[in-house]
């Protein structure tokens, strides 16, 4: 799909709503995303978990359908009707053939601005949301993850599970819910993008008539103060029955909009995000030393908005716990010591074009590709663009991006499983 996708068009609604679209003509369907800045950033004290709750509800009955009616609308068309929340945004996501695209439209619009949130669906979404709770308590990685960002976070809404914890999904009521959409779900503070096999005008025609009576409620809440980067290092242990030792180490690290954005993306390719075992962490821990099942980083796939976290991820066999351990800080340290080779540098480039072009291969990729360009002010030829902005990072940009987003003298370091390690040492040495 990627050669055939028009050049985007951008029009802004009389509602506030911003529609991007572009024709992709490589098959007979679309996609079209709604995205709402409606992600757990806004929960309220106390109330994690409830952005998650309100796009579960969703698909459970609008004021003119039931959940049964909404679904057998779906499968006649043979699409598709999801959602998903995340830290900053909630998108509903709508997929099918084309020769559906108008009615898919008009049903997306539906189940996203007037959902009815009646007390039996509030009641089985809740039980569902503390059933995954429930289930990722059993899982170490999940745990790991979990209490890695609660350290790095401390005391800021991302602190939390986008899906919330136990004790407040469990208070949440329908008024609740009802109150967040009709503060969060907001035409003014939306992305819709359409991608399909249609004129990118037709798209464009089809969204107004389907979203043009969307009516926002009062002024948005104010986002939370950005997060602060941690002072020192904070260590957690958690103990687990597990065969493997799982551990977590990093910090907070850029925003999306971070100058260095595009040089860390470099790093993170070099040192632990590469396809097979070509990073740096892989290479010299897993495949030379045999010292972890699975070991990987990342700073830029969290950038957002606001600053998203640095993280390195492995897991291993209390027996290599500590060598492994030491042999990650090493690395850490040697990436801001001095830049990488060119031919780091190249292939991580290479990579990162490579990737970029596969992921513009079906209408769903290119639809959170224009969502994507359209929150950050990227500009409607970023894709146009993109290859000779990665190919422009050096080695002394990678260099400088690793000093700014790793921190290994103040940094969270979380490990779950059977050992509660000594962690002073491992960290210094």
């Amino acid at each position: 799909m990627a050669g055939s996708v028009t050049v985007p068009k951008r029009l802004v609604l009389p509602n506030g709503l911003t529609v991007v679209t572009a024709s992709a003509r490589s098959a007979p369907v679309f996609t079209a995303m709604l995205v709402m800045e409606a992600g757990s950033r806004y929960d309220p004290e106390g109330g994690a978990g409830l952005a998650a709750l309100v796009g579960g509800v969703l698909l459970e009955g609008s004021t003119s359908r039931s959940a049964l009616s909404i679904a057998m609308a779906v499968d006649s068309m043979g699409s598709s009707l999801d959602t998903l929340t995340g830290y900053e945004t909630t998108a509903v996501i709508a997929s099918g053939l084309a020769e559906h695209c108008h009615e898919s439209l008009r049903l997306l619009a539906e189940v996203a601005t007037s959902p009815v949130f009646a007390s039996a669906a509030v009641a089985e979404c809740v039980r569902r949301q503390l059933a995954e709770l429930a289930d990722d308590e059993g899982q170490a990685y999940d745990v790991c993850r979990r209490d890695f960002m609660k350290t790095v976070f401390r005391g800021h809404p991302r602190r939390n599970p986008v899906g919330g914890l136990s004790e407040t999904v469990s208070r949440l009521t329908g008024g609740d819910l009802e109150s967040f959409h009709r503060r969060r779900y907001r035409p003014g503070s939306s992305v819709l993008a359409v991608v399909g096999d249609l004129d990118a005008g037709e798209l464009q025609d089809l969204a107004a008539e389907s979203f043009g009576a969307w009516q926002g409620g009062g002024s948005p809440a104010d986002a939370p103060p950005a997060p602060s980067r941690q002072s020192g290092r904070r260590v957690e242990s958690v103990a687990m029955d597990t065969k493997q030792v799982h551990v977590s180490i990093g910090n907070l690290a850029i925003a999306r909009s971070d100058p260095s954005f595009y040089a860390t993306s470099v790093m993170d390719v070099i040192l632990g995000d590469s396809a097979g075992f070509g990073s740096r962490l892989a290479t010299k821990l897993r495949e030379e030393h045999g010292l972890a099942y699975v070991i990987e980083s990342d700073a830029s796939g969290s950038a957002g908005l606001e600053p998203g976290v640095f993280w390195a991820y492995t897991a291993t066999s209390p027996g290599h716990f500590e060598q492994l351990v030491r042999g990650v800080m090493d690395e850490l340290r040697l990436i801001r010591e001095e830049p990488p080779s060119a031919e780091e540098v190249e292939s991580a480039v290479g990579y990162l074009i490579g990737r970029d072009l596969l992921d513009r291969e079906t209408s769903d990729a290119v639809a959170g590709r224009l969502v994507h360009a359209e929150r950050h002010a990227l500009g409607l030829d970023f894709d146009a663009r993109y290859p000779a902005i990665i190919a422009s990072v050096s080695r002394e940009d990678v260099l400088e991006a690793a000093r700014r987003v790793i921190d290994p003298e103040n940094c969270s370091f979380v490990t779950v499983g059977p050992v509660t390690p000594e962690t002073g040492s491992l960290l210094d040495s």
